[in-house]
């Protein structure tokens, strides 16, 4: 698999797991919801008021699992996270999310 075929294939499955450490060094890992995935990143959204973000700004280190059940595949990625920052790339994450749900059930994975 290229990374074009496994950006769409995450893109496809839409959801995945994400492992962070906590301010005790206990794992967390709690489910995602995808936006993009794509030579720019990874994309998906989490609120600032919750403890994965917490967890995130103290230790952007992270894994994500991608899982298939339907084809047996699974895939671990490992790596720093970065928050958007920018006001227009996150208009543009939030338009590209709400264009995606308008579409409705065929996309339902993705968003």
């Amino acid at each position: 698999m290229n990374k074009q075929e496994l950006f769409q294939w995450m893109t496809a499955v839409g959801t995945f797991h994400l492992a962070t450490v906590d301010g005790e060094g206990k794992p967390r890992v709690r489910g995602m919801m995808l936006y993009t995935a794509s030579e720019d990143g990874i994309v998906f959204h989490t609120g600032a008021f919750k403890d994965v973000y917490r967890q995130i700004a103290e230790n952007p280190t992270v894994e994500l699992c991608f899982n298939d059940p339907k084809s047996g595949t699974q895939i671990r990625v490992s790596g720093s996270l970065t928050e958007i920052t920018d006001l227009a790339k996150k208009r543009v994450k939030t338009a590209l999310l709400f264009t995606q749900r308008r579409i409705g059930k065929r996309f339902r994975g993705i968003v």
